[in-house]
């Protein structure tokens, strides 16, 4: 029930934010004009609140792990998982179910010979959507992530940690792309880590961590970035890592700086 109740709330919420700005209260004898700014400052002001309350309860201090029968996969995680055991990956254990709010099913893989962890989840929000991604753990800290959409790069990546965001691109995309990436930073000194299923659930649960102490270092900063985003259907992680650094580079120097290929 409760479960159920995390899953409508954000319908719920966007309802009401919509009938608040869309019929603004008559409140106070305030003219019209007044009044309908007055609605969109405080939908403003609700909107960053409940994304804040959002991203809290989607990166829990402590998320705890369950085991869950084989069942509960669902028809659209099991060709995922086999695209994923086709192109390496090997999965370790049970499903699990992760404790976020709401509830996610996860899948977790390891490569044969990448270090990294392929995982696979199925959301319980409404409408439920299936995600998945590949993980890099790096030295001394930090994660390299490369996910197939945009939408699920919209938070602000923590110190020395990366996202590679590919719209629409296979398993064996990502996964290349995973790899140039990891060849890239070791050039640069940064190594990853070996992907250790026993470490699955310690490490995700630190990456979750870290994540939530820097959303809140500027939760308003950090909230307004992820509105924007997700309105836009953006993220400033779009493409290769390489490709995101050449890009920064030119933004900063200026349009001559940097010479057509």
């Amino acid at each position: 029930m409760k479960n159920l109740f995390h899953r409508l709330l954000p319908i719920a919420a966007g309802v009401a934010l919509g009938l608040l700005m869309s019929f603004p209260p008559d409140v106070l004898g305030l003219p019209p004009a007044v009044r309908n700014v007055a609605a969109f400052l405080l939908t403003l002001v609700l909107l960053l609140a409940f994304c804040v309350w959002v991203v809290a309860r989607s990166l829990p201090e402590s998320p705890r792990w369950t085991p869950v029968a084989e069942d509960r996969l669902t028809a659209t995680m099991e060709p995922l998982v086999a695209r994923y055991e086709k192109a390496g990956f090997a999965r370790f254990g049970p499903p699990l179910e992760l404790d976020i709010k709401p509830r996610a099913l996860v899948v977790p893989l390891t490569h044969e010979r990448v270090p990294a962890y392929g995982t696979i989840f199925r959301t319980t929000t409404v409408p439920a959507r299936t995600q998945h991604d590949i993980v890099s753990l790096l030295m001394p800290g930090g994660t390299l992530t490369t996910v197939p959409s945009a939408e699920a790069a919209v938070l602000t990546t923590t110190p020395g940690s990366y996202v590679q965001a590919l719209p629409g691109a296979d398993v064996d995309t990502l996964l290349a792309h995973h790899e140039a990436a990891l060849a890239h930073l070791a050039r640069r000194g940064c190594h990853a880590r070996r992907a250790a299923p026993e470490a699955f659930q310690r490490e995700y649960n630190a990456a979750i961590a870290r994540a939530r102490q820097h959303f809140f270092t500027r939760p308003v900063r950090h909230a307004l970035q992820v509105l924007w985003r997700v309105s836009r259907k953006t993220t400033p992680y779009l493409g290769p890592l390489e490709d995101q650094e050449l890009g920064r580079l030119a933004a900063a120097l200026g349009p001559d700086a940097v010479s057509p290929r």
